[in-house]
This record gives C-alpha cells, structure tokens and sequence, in this order.
C-alpha cells in the first residue's frame, strides 16, 4: 500500500525564462579555496647555483688556512650550509582559506589570515608580516612567499584574505 507524502508541494512562480534555480543551487565563482606552488631557485638560475657552490668551497678553504682547525672548519661548513638550505632545497608555498604555509626540508611555518597585518611585495616574492607597520622583526617572524611566476595570483589571493584595511603596502 503506498502511502502518499502529507507535505505540501508548492511551486515557485515562473516567469517564463527558463528553469528557476534556487539561491543554493546558481552556479557561482567562488573564490579559490586553496593555492599551492613549490619554489626551487637553484633550479631556476643553475649559473647562480654553481657561482654561490665556488664561492662556499673557497670560504671554506680560506677559514681552513686562517684557523686551521677542523672544528670551526665544520661550524662553518655547518652555519654556510643552513644558511643556503631555502636556495638549494625546493620550498612548498600553500595558501589556504584560514592560514599561510611554507614548508622546506627542515622547517614548516604556518601562521593564520587573523594574525597577518600588512604585506610588502616585490618582484621576487611577498613578505607577510604580524605588524601594521615596518618593523625590523618582520624578517623574523614573518613569512616571505618567493613567486614562481605567479605573482598576479598569488597577491590576489591575498589581497582577498587579508582583512580589509590590511592589504599591500
């Protein structure tokens, strides 16, 4: 025995220009929800990569003659190399709805949309700082975003994120 439905059907007018869509179901352009890229600069500019290798293996030979010590030799070798790691090692930049990601080989950064104040944009890339105005901590605790031939994407999205009165700089 079937049993009939006891809501009521009701039908929206139509206006006689096709299918009426609900407010839910309209095709709309979201903004993007997430923007992942990878930076390698050592693979970009490789005559860059074998200029600043040289130049690290003769640093290291003259800190061998002027000291010779092997220890400060390895501090060196130690210090030069950290210090080059983001150049040589590829670097995931992820921009999301909530928060902005950089993650190398050995470190990950993530801070939330809430907690970024201003951006300063180059050519090169885009440095998110925590402070509404230039600080000398910005290269510290801010997080800079290298471009990989997005940058008109890369600061729209921003631009979308950051609260209003916060934008580029």
């Amino acid at each position: 025995m079937a049993r009939k439905s006891r809501r009521k059907q009701t039908r929206a007018p139509r206006s006689g220009r096709g299918p009426q869509r609900s407010a839910a179901t309209r095709p709309t352009t979201a903004p993007q929800q997430e923007l992942t890229w990878t930076s390698w600069p050592c693979a970009r500019d490789r005559r860059a990569a074998l200029g600043v290798a040289a130049l690290l293996l003769l640093l290291w030979a003259l800190i061998y003659v002027v000291f010779r010590d092997l220890l400060m030799e390895a501090l060196a070798v130690l210090f030069l190399c950290g210090a080059l790691l983001p150049f040589y090692t590829p670097t995931t930049y992820t921009l999301g709805n909530q928060y902005v990601a950089s993650k190398g080989l050995l470190w990950h950064t993530r801070r939330e949309w809430s907690a970024l104040r201003s951006c300063y944009a180059s050519d090169k890339g885009v440095l998110l700082s925590p402070f509404s105005r230039p600080s000398r901590l910005e290269g510290f605790r801010g997080i800079f975003l290298r471009f990989e031939g997005n940058r008109e994407q890369v600061l729209e999205f921003i631009a979308s994120r950051l609260p209003a009165g916060k934008g580029q700089q």
